[in-house]
């Protein structure tokens, strides 16, 4: 059976029907990715490789800083992935911040498979393949990759740290679809197994909000209302 992802695993959970409270102010973490990579780069399985974004990426990236202008943002994280900076490059522009780039924020390592096209994966690597469709949360693809497991294990840590950091704090991670995926699972408390039940698109926003109890509530998942050119900014408002 796939384990519970959490935030808080030393923590028992509250009992089925308790309710914990969101009192006082909570950490607000916005979780961005990326904008669209070049077309090029699509084609092919590029995890930690440094591909390149496309102009509609670039464009995607000044529209999400540019929304973001007003937010009261303590922090901007990213990945040191190019395309991930670069959204968070433009973030940070608006609030005077200095980035504060961190590894355990970049997308999963693919090991050998990186850069190969999707559809020769079955060519060059049929056994691993193979392994791979029958449990692709915990199998490490060859050449030194990491699995699903591996990416959760960086990547919560992380965010305790950030929530220990930030109290009643607004910050900014722009990363990648994976470590989007693992926060929003830790934080509806999802197995493993249903961490792509839920889209994360290219530039989406997803709102989590840390109170001091333990509760984590999913203000926002994968919204990209403010690339519509539909009104300005968010859906609501973000500030204090």
């Amino acid at each position: 059976m796939s384990e519970t992802l959490s935030f808080h695993p030393t923590t028992p959970r509250p009992a089925e029907g308790s309710w914990l409270p969101m009192e006082g102010e909570p950490l607000r973490m916005i979780l961005l990715r990326h904008g669209e990579v070049h077309e090029e780069d699509r084609t092919s399985l590029y995890g930690q490789l440094d591909v390149r974004l496309s102009e509609l990426g670039r464009e995607q990236s000044r529209q999400t800083g540019e929304a973001l202008r007003l937010a009261p943002l303590a922090a901007v994280y990213s990945s040191g992935l190019g395309r991930a900076h670069f959204l968070a490059e433009e973030v940070a522009a608006h609030h005077g911040q200095a980035l504060r780039v961190d590894d355990r924020l970049r997308e999963r390592h693919f090991g050998s498979w990186q850069g190969t096209p999707l559809e020769d994966l079955d060519v060059h690597f049929p056994q691993e393949m193979a392994r791979y469709r029958e449990d692709r949360f915990y199998t490490r693809p060859p050449g030194g990759g990491e699995s699903f497991a591996d990416v959760r294990d960086r990547v919560l840590p992380f965010a305790g740290e950030l929530i220990r950091r930030h109290r009643a704090e607004t910050i900014v991670l722009a990363c990648h679809g994976g470590p989007v995926r693992v926060l929003l699972g830790a934080a509806l408390g999802l197995p493993m197994t249903s961490l792509f039940t839920f889209g994360v698109d290219y530039c989406s926003l997803s709102l989590l909000e840390h109170y001091e109890s333990g509760r984590v509530r999913v203000r926002l998942l994968n919204s990209t209302h403010h690339l519509t050119g539909e009104g300005n900014g968010l859906p609501f408002p973000l500030g204090r």
